[in-house]
Formats: structure tokens, C-alpha cells, sequence
């Protein structure tokens, strides 16, 4: 008897508990929708447009409990990531966009976005409208179309769009309106849903915050955009038909003529190379959008890494490098960040950007190389470091012989010393043929002349007129006496 009172009072507990909780969720969804019957009233929206954000509302409050955002929040971030790579992984896998990036930035960004439902017959994406939001199809089906009224720079699709409205179907795996979000250019085609799809959504503010994280994978994704650009500009080029091809040559038909052809199939075949050559067009303009941008974008990263290299900063340039990103792109004078580094005297920033294979013998726009910087700026750990990974001046004799010459002409015997080291010709001349040993001897300086006939100077040398290191020691000094020791010497 008691156990019955008991089993009885826990099924009306239960009862009374799942009606109450219905009850409030039905009381929510009803106030939400008098609320968005009053917010229609008052901005005179029409019932048709009334009737779609009734249905999204209705899709919204069906799908809110189960929906990620509510289940995983609950969750610690390691275990939330490992459930949407189960969930969404095959998807982003899908995709050529993502061919290539780390798996690093995959996760990312699985956790960076937000799922978004759209009811069937809703817009995803508008003609003409330039994306704060970048869409990943995980579900549903969806259909890019082009409207019958061109917009802006889209004017020259208009008779295209007219007679194909339709243009492809999305699938789950594909992404919606990349173009015009990497690009921040007007979308192209509008994208209508079919079935109810499921999107991942990611704002562009978070996209702008992923690719300073990682600035490697962003270069693959929109190296992958030109690729995939290119190949739908060749797609646009191909004739519909042989027919079409047959008739856009004017060699016409080998075996026949045009009589053989109705007039309805003829228009309908120039109309089709018509509409090749505006999509051509088009994905022309796309290709140098995307081309722009991945300039740009490269520009930006380049700029930031030699910054950071300029301040010492390796935790910016060991997050740059280690997301893939290629330690020896270059500004606008072909300065490289090891370059940057070897003149600030930065040695963990050079050492750093040498194991993430920064090539030490590449040259600026005025020939100078890293380790020509470190040696004109005195750092003699710097230049150590880079021989170690073969480092070389690689100047022609014209530049080491203008650069010795000036060392000597300065008296600047340490600069002398350092640059000797570094590897310089010695015996470099100038257009006059002149050595740095001419000038040591026509400016009297002894000591230069004796550290450069140790590293294998030829004294015996003569200029254009035939004046060789001594007869320049004869001619402009008058207290000759340690000079000519030397001189007589050798």
C-alpha cells in the first residue's frame, strides 16, 4: 500500500514537473511572438515578410536546447573541441579551402564559430551585399542564384543571370559567399536555402583575429580561393557544345555548313558563348580581387614579422613562423627580418629565425646581406652565428671594393678587421682598378696596409695608370719611414 502512494506520487510529481516545464516554454515562445507581432506592426513589415520570421522563430525555439552552443557550454574547452572536430572535421575536410592548413587553425576554427539554422525558402546570402560573416554548409541543402536586377560593378551578369537564375546546388562541406568575404567585395550570386540548412558562422572580427594567429594557414586558404578561381575561369571558357565551338570559329563547320543547323540552335549557341565570355569576365575580376588580397595580406604579415624582429620580439616571430608562415619574404626593398635583426644585433631573433630555415646569403635591393649588416653594425656573436649556417657577404668586387676602400679612407681598422673576416675580395678594385691597399698607402696608414697584405693583399698591383701601393706611399706621403719598412718587406 505504501509502496503504491509512493510510485503514485512520483508519476504525478513527474506528470506535474513536464507539464509545468512545456508550459514555460510555451509561455516564452508565445510572448516572443507577440512581441515580434508588435515590433512588425510598428515598422509596417508585410505578412509575407511576417510569416518568414515567424517560421525562423518557431525553427529557432525547436532546435535551441539541443543546439551546441546550450549542450557544450557546460563543457571544458579540450573536451568541447574534441566534439566538434567528431561533428564538423569531415565537413571542413571536404572543402578545397581547407587543403593544406594545420590542424592547429582547423581547431580554431571549429571553436570560433557559431551554429546558425535557416528555415527552407530563407536568403542566406543577398546579391550585391558585401559578408560580415563567413558560412560553412554542415547540413541542408542550398542553391546560388543571381537576381534579375544587376547591382553596381554586377551589372555586366544581368542578362546572364536573367536567362539562368539557378546557378549550382551547396551541399553540405561547401562554404557559402567565400569570395566576396576574403575578398570584401559585393557577393556575386544570391544563396537561397532549399531545405532547412545548418551553417557554421564565423564573424569577420573573429576571422581577422585567426589570421594574425595564423598567418600561414589564411596564405594557404586564399592561395586555395586563386586556385579555385582559376579553375571555374577555364570551366568559363569551354564552349557548352561542339555545336557552340563549331559556330564561334570562323572556319565553321569541316563537314557542312550552317544551313544544317536551325536558327533557334544557332542564337542559342551564340547566346551560350555570349554568357562564357561575361562569367569570364567576371571571374576575371574575382581572380585579381583575390590575387589583390593575398598581395595585401602577405604585405601585412611581412611588415609584422620584420617589426617584431626589429624589437627582439620572438614570441610574435615564433608564432608567425611555427603557423607556416616563410621567415624569408621581404618588404618592398627586399629586406628580410634576418637582415632587420643581424643590423639591430638581435642574436635569439636571428638564431630563432635560422632554425625556421631563414636563408642567411639572400641580398636587398642594395646588395646587402644579414651577415654584411651585422658586420658594419659591430656584432661579432652575430656574425659568428651566421657562419655557422654558411653565411656569405655575396657582393660583386665593385661593392666590397667601394665598402673596403671607405673603411680605409676612415681609418676604421676594427671595420677593416670584421669585414676581412666576413670574407671580403681583398684585392677588389674600383673603375680605376684601385685596391684598398692604394688608399692605405696614399693615406699613409700602416696599419692598414699590414692587416690587409695579411690577408693576401697583392701590393704589387697597378692601377689604371700604373701606380702600384708603393709609388702612391712615394708620392703623397712625406714621412715615409714605417711605411716604407713595410713595403720594403714585401
Amino acid at each position: 500500500m505504501l509502496i503504491n502512494i509512493v510510485v503514485a506520487a512520483w508519476i504525478i510529481g513527474s506528470m506535474t514537473l513536464l507539464m509545468l516545464t512545456g508550459d514555460n516554454k510555451t509561455r516564452e515562445y508565445r510572448e516572443s511572438l507577440e512581441i515580434l507581432d508588435q515590433y512588425g506592426y510598428m515598422h509596417k513589415f508585410d505578412q509575407i515578410l511576417m510569416n518568414k520570421l515567424k517560421k525562423q522563430l518557431k525553427l529557432e525555439f525547436h532546435n535551441r536546447e539541443v543546439s551546441d552552443d546550450m549542450v557544450l557550454r557546460y563543457f571544458p574547452s579540450a573536451v568541447r573541441r574534441k566534439i566538434l572536430r567528431q561533428l564538423y572535421y569531415e565537413h571542413l575536410a571536404k572543402t578545397d579551402l581547407m587543403e593544406g592548413v594545420r590542424p592547429q587553425f582547423v581547431d580554431a576554427f571549429l571553436a570560433s564559430c557559431s551554429v546558425e539554422i535557416f528555415g527552407a525558402g530563407e536568403e542566406i546570402v543577398d546579391r550585391g551585399s558585401i559578408l560580415s560573416d563567413l558560412f560553412l554548409l554542415v547540413g541542408g541543402i542550398a542553391e546560388v542564384t543571381t537576381s534579375a536586377q544587376a547591382i553596381g560593378d554586377l551589372e555586366q551578369l544581368s542578362t546572364y543571370s536573367q536567362r539562368t537564375p539557378t546557378e549550382s546546388t551547396l551541399q553540405a562541406g561547401d562554404f557559402i559567399g567565400e569570395i566576396g568575404f576574403f575578398t570584401d567585395s559585393p557577393q556575386l550570386h544570391s544563396v537561397l536555402s532549399v531545405t532547412v540548412c545548418k551553417t557554421l558562422t564565423m564573424p569577420r572580427s573573429t576571422y581577422k583575429m585567426l589570421a594574425q594567429d595564423h598567418p600561414g594557414s589564411i596564405g594557404k586558404i586564399l592561395q586555395n580561393l586563386l586556385a579555385k578561381v582559376e579553375h571555374a575561369s577555364m570551366q568559363a571558357r569551354l564552349p557548352k557544345s561542339v555545336e557552340a565551338l563549331r559556330i564561334g570559329s570562323n572556319l565553321g563547320y569541316a563537314g557542312g555548313s550552317y544551313q544544317s543547323l536551325d536558327v533557334e540552335d544557332i542564337d542559342e549557341n551564340h547566346a551560350m558563348l555570349s554568357d562564357n565570355g561575361l562569367a569570364t569576365e567576371s571571374l576575371t575580376v574575382v581572380k585579381d580581387l583575390v590575387q589583390m588580397h593575398m598581395n595585401r595580406n602577405l604585405d601585412d604579415e611581412t611588415t609584422r614579422l620584420l617589426f617584431a624582429a626589429s624589437r627582439g620580439d620572438t614570441r610574435t616571430i615564433h608564432m608567425i613562423c611555427s603557423h607556416g608562415f616563410d621567415p624569408n619574404n621581404h618588404d618592398y626593398d627586399r629586406r628580410t627580418a634576418l637582415m632587420v635583426s643581424s643590423m639591430k644585433g638581435n642574436v635569439d631573433v636571428v638564431k630563432l629565425l635560422l632554425q625556421f630555415g631563414a636563408d642567411p646569403n639572400l641580398l636587398d635591393m642594395h646588395g646587402s646581406s644579414a651577415l654584411l649588416e651585422a658586420t658594419k653594425n659591430g656584432h661579432d656573436d652575430i656574425m659568428k652565428l651566421l657562419f655557422e649556417y654558411e653565411a656569405s657577404l655575396g657582393m660583386p668586387d665593385s661593392q666590397a671594393a667601394a665598402l673596403l676602400c671607405c673603411a680605409v679612407f676612415d681609418g676604421d681598422i676594427l671595420l677593416i678587421k670584421r669585414l676581412l673576416k666576413a670574407g671580403i675580395n681583398v684585392n677588389a678594385a674600383d673603375y680605376d682598378k684601385r685596391t684598398a691597399s692604394h688608399i692605405a698607402a696614399a693615406e699613409g696608414n700602416a696599419a692598414a696596409i699590414r692587416i690587409l697584405a695579411e690577408h693576401g693583399a697583392d701590393l704589387s698591383v697597378a692601377d689604371r695608370w700604373g701606380n702600384t701601393v708603393q709609388d702612391e706611399a712615394a708620392k703623397r706621403n712625406k714621412d715615409k719611414g714605417k711605411l716604407f719598412a713595410f713595403l720594403g718587406g714585401n
